[in-house]
């Protein structure tokens, strides 16, 4: 599987001298593709989709952990992570 630096690369080789992209990808994930694919010198018209909409009404049960409350953590922390090191290496 490729990262977001890995793309940028394959990216940039196929574009041939046409820099320019509309780059697709989730809202929650854009900051950081967007930082890396302008690092490579490509410009990008950012096309977020997959917006996280918030919660619904609170009850009881939203104060209990869950699968689901553990899989967005983790894919939460995971993007944090990978926002703080591209933000070091660009």
């Amino acid at each position: 599987m490729l990262n977001t630096f890995d793309e940028s690369v394959a990216v940039l080789d196929l574009l041939g001298e046409n820099k320019n992209i509309i780059l697709v990808t989730s809202a929650f994930h854009m900051l950081r593709a967007k930082l890396v694919f302008v690092a490579a010198c490509i410009n990008v018209i950012p096309s977020p989709v997959d917006f996280i909409i918030g919660a619904g009404k609170l009850t009881f049960m939203s104060f209990i952990p869950s699968a689901g409350s553990f899989a967005s953590t983790s894919f939460f922390v995971r993007e944090m992570i990978g926002r703080v090191y591209y933000n070091l290496k660009y």
